[in-house]
């Protein structure tokens, strides 16, 4: 069933999410392959399932962390 895996596709359930991809990568030693791969999942998911009619949407845009992202914050 696709809602068993809904809540796993966001880049939000990734252990690193909300901190600036710098610290992400220095934690990681700098090497890339260490990082959570579900940080780079998408923001925000829809699925629209034609079989059944049902649209299911999981994750959100996070401005704050974007902005954070870039030094702004």
């Amino acid at each position: 069933e696709i809602v068993d895996f809904l809540d796993k596709i966001p880049s939000n359930k990734s252990k690193g999410y909300g901190k600036p991809f710098y610290e992400i990568f220095k934690e990681a030693n700098f090497d890339f392959y260490q990082i959570d791969t579900s940080l780079f999942s998408p923001a925000e998911v829809t699925i629209n399932e034609l079989t059944e009619g049902k649209v299911y949407h999981v994750g959100e845009v996070n401005p704050e962390v974007t902005l954070k992202s870039f030094g702004y914050l």
